[in-house]
């Protein structure tokens, strides 16, 4: 019995000694023991850099067929759509939203980086004199620092063709404040119920 057991001693040894070898005695190599691996440093956001929010606003509307505009604000947030005359179905609404939150875009904006949405749907077929879009819009800092080097822009899309409407208008900045001028459309049919995107970029 007791040859045995110095045999039985004798081999445990040589097993760790082995193990130790090959594993320079790292704690994970031996049997009924683990280890989680070490965590990745968490990634910091810099609003300067990346933008971040999650402010959502948005009303309905009925539009008024000389025209008009409409604002919508919520945390520092702040956005006036306007719309111009048209024709069609009198006394149309729509709904318009303001966002931090990105949409499910039928395009990528042609520059920038996307910090604001804008989403327009009106509610029957009626063909505008000319285009709509953000006339002014004002980012709290909590979403977005603006420096006086960043250009801001506008692009509006259609949200079934994914087409862009009009061409990209670069704002202009007055703080945390931006105006814009018109997309240069003459005259637009909207299609009932169809999405139309605002997007604000920066670089």
């Amino acid at each position: 019995m007791v040859i045995r057991w110095r045999r039985d001693l004798v081999a445990w040894l040589f097993v760790c000694a082995t193990a130790l070898v090959v594993t320079g005695c790292h704690k994970d190599s031996v049997p009924g023991t683990s280890s989680s691996p070490s965590p990745s440093p968490s990634g910091s956001v810099n609003p300067s850099s990346s933008p971040i929010g999650g402010i959502t606003t948005s009303t309905t509307l009925t539009l008024v067929g000389g025209g008009g505009s409409q604002t919508l604000s919520s945390s520092g947030l702040s956005g006036t759509l306007t719309y111009p005359s048209y024709t069609g179905a009198t006394g149309a609404t729509a709904e318009y939203v303001l966002t931090t939150n990105e949409p499910d875009l039928p395009a990528l904006p042609p520059t920038g980086t996307p910090i604001v949405y804008g989403e327009f749907v009106v509610g029957s077929a009626i063909t505008f004199a000319g285009d709509f879009g953000f006339s002014a819009l004002t980012i709290p800092t909590s979403v977005f620092t603006l420096s006086s080097t960043n250009v801001v822009q506008e692009t509006i899309y259609d949200g079934i063709s994914g087409a862009q409407i009009g061409a990209t208008v670069t704002g202009v900045l007055n703080g945390q404040s931006v105006t814009f001028g018109s997309p240069g459309t003459a005259s637009f049919p909207a299609t009932a119920f169809d999405t139309y995107y605002l997007v604000i970029t920066y670089q």
